[in-house]
Order: C-alpha cells, then structure tokens, then sequence
C-alpha cells in the first residue's frame, strides 16, 4: 500500500494554461496527477503520449477536448481513455484527474506543431 499525502504532492506548470499536481506513487506501472487547464492545451498544435495510456476523469469545469480531429464535449463526471500515439489537445477550464499507466514520464510526452 502506497499514500501520498498533500504536502509530498509535486506541482509544475506547463505554459500559462496548464497546471499539474502529480501525485508521487513511485510505481512504474501507474501514476496519477490532478491536471488544471484554463484555455488552449497545448497552447499550439497536438499533444501526445508515445507509451502510456491516460485516463482521464472530468471533476469540474466544461469545455472540448479533441482526439484525431475529432471533438468531444467535457462535463463534470465524464471520463476519458486517450490511447498511446493518439494526438490530442484540450480547449476548455477544467479540473482532471489523470491516470496514466505505465506511469507518464516526460521522455513519452511529445508536443507536435503539425496533424498529419
């Protein structure tokens, strides 16, 4: 059994619209963070993650997040399952939880200026 308490929670910022508060399991095999974005991320183009699937739960806020060209209305209470290699980016002022698994690290993270 593993805890994290609130104060060992690790915060970092990505751009201006982004914030994460990740929750440190020292697991391989799974992590999870509590995700804000209030507006556009990635500021440009298409996020994606080469090795882990994120899940993604919805707990306030609204707005679209869009996974290969396709568009998908966010409410409290949705949940999302990004695959790995599916290109994605959020337009909306939420709050999240993320489950990735294998645990997300930034090595798997690419941001893309380009679809193709």
């Amino acid at each position: 059994m593993k805890k994290v308490s609130a104060s060992e929670v690790e915060e970092f910022k990505s751009g201006t619209v982004m914030t994460a508060r990740e929750y440190g399991l020292d697991d391989e095999t799974i992590n999870t963070a509590k995700i804000e974005v209030h507006g556009r991320y990635p500021e440009t183009g298409w996020a994606m993650n080469e090795k882990s699937k994120q899940l993604c739960y919805i707990l306030e806020g609204t707005g679209s997040l869009f996974v290969e060209g396709v568009e998908y209305e966010i409410a409290p209470g949705d949940a999302f399952l990004i695959q790995p290699g599916e290109r994605f980016y959020w337009e909306a002022n939420i709050g999240m939880l993320v489950t990735c698994t294998p645990a997300w690290s930034p090595e798997q993270y690419k941001h893309l200026e380009q679809y193709s």
